[in-house]
């Protein structure tokens, strides 16, 4: 009398799925948070080119780098500018600036720091 009730407890499947969706939810919720962070770092690296490239038309048409460098920080809206240098001469401006990855803090990734190579733009001197 006592077996088929064990084999009864050991052949119930309820709450199998359940337990099977708790175990995988850590492993979805991290790949969710790996696209996210992915879509912020080529969000990054867009804003950052169309800035530099902004920066240089700027910086062509005779403003000065201090302005050039104002301008450029207020167009990154809130992505962390690490470097940036301009320079010009007769034929060309460049403008170059380096910026970082905003990244989730995850307490177990602690200094997880992304950082970009240096955008580097020219555009023609076109000061009179």
């Amino acid at each position: 009398m006592i077996r088929p009730r064990i084999k009864n407890v050991l052949c119930d499947e309820r709450g199998s799925q359940a337990l099977e969706f708790t175990a995988l939810l850590p492993l979805v919720v991290f790949i969710i948070l790996f696209l996210v962070q992915g879509a912020i770092a080529a969000y990054t690296m867009v804003v950052a080119s169309a800035t530099a490239r902004d920066g240089a038309r700027y910086y062509s048409v005779g403003h000065s780098s201090s302005e050039v460098k104002s301008m450029v920080s207020n167009e990154l809206a809130g992505i962390p500018l690490k470097d940036f240098k301009c320079g010009k001469n007769d034929e060309e401006v460049w403008v170059e600036l380096t910026v970082a990855v905003p990244v989730f803090d995850i307490p177990v990734l602690q200094d997880f720091d992304v950082e970009l190579q240096p955008i580097k733009v020219t555009m023609p001197n076109t000061e009179t």
